[in-house]
């Protein structure tokens, strides 16, 4: 039994290496910047439609969005802001009633 081709990348091997190193630290960049609002959108997805030009480059972005440690505090920042918006808006009611 074979694998199928289209289920992995080949190994890079020589330059192939040095353009995913590349690739990889983008995707980091792009990850990172989009956790703390730093790459807007239009420049977000120029280069999440480039890594996917890169074999193993658009995987990699992938995996960091869904797996990488900084997530969950994003999703911690972003929980305290709610709630810090939440508890503003509630006090906001009562001054002016």
């Amino acid at each position: 039994m074979s694998p199928d081709t289209e289920d992995y990348c080949d190994t890079p091997r020589g330059s192939e290496v040095d353009v995913l190193e590349f690739h990889n630290n983008i995707a980091m960049w792009l990850y990172v910047g989009n956790c703390i609002g730093r790459v807007g959108k239009r420049r977000s997805y120029y280069w999440r439609q480039q890594l996917d030009t890169i074999p193993g480059a658009g995987e990699y972005y992938r995996a960091l969005v869904q797996d990488h440690p900084l997530r969950d505090v994003v999703l911690l920042r972003y929980g305290a802001f709610l709630a810090g918006q939440a508890a503003r808006e509630h006090a906001e009611k009562g001054t002016i009633s």
